[in-house]
């Protein structure tokens, strides 16, 4: 689990904003093919300097020699901390409103199911994740089908104990 500091903490508030100002009003748009993406890709990349982060990171490490079995772990560091957030912190507050499709499907009606158990699989920005049963019990009901598509806080199966 990823703890945010107070920077990424507004960083994020400001990346949410954006997305909820710049995304989320065309959504539709995006969706269907009617709107490319890239310009809004590129206000994003550009008001929070996503680029020019890009551009030292990638002049830093041009420069360091390569690795060897003899090095160290690096410890973490305010700056790694920093590019791991201006990494994470876009794509999580942009899957908030790209739904997931219903990839398959392992659990039926009437099965038993374990607590951590895969009872489906779901894709979004080219990502599988699997969702994993929350407790053990019996499937009441399969709410989704294979090819639907799914959004953040929807049910796909219900368990009973």
């Amino acid at each position: 689990m990823i703890e945010w500091n107070e920077m990424h903490l507004q960083i994020r508030e400001m990346m949410r904003r954006f997305v909820e100002q710049e995304v989320k009003p065309n959504l539709e748009k995006l969706e269907h093919g009617d709107l490319p993406p890239y310009e809004i890709l590129r206000k994003m990349i550009k008001s929070f300097g996503i680029a020019d982060m890009a551009k030292a990171r990638f002049a830093r490490d041009k420069d360091r020699p390569p690795r060897s079995d003899e090095d160290k772990p690096k410890k973490p560091s305010d700056e790694r901390g920093m590019e791991v957030a201006m990494s994470m912190i876009p794509i999580i507050e942009l899957c908030r409103y790209s739904p997931g499709m219903v990839t398959a499907l392992s659990a039926t009606v009437g099965g038993k199911v374990a607590k951590g158990d895969k009872i489906a699989t779901l894709e979004a920005m080219k990502m599988q994740t699997n969702i994993l049963a929350p407790s053990d019990g019996i499937v009441a009901e399969v709410l989704v089908s294979v090819g639907d598509s799914v959004e953040a806080g929807d049910l796909v199966v219900k368990l009973r104990a």
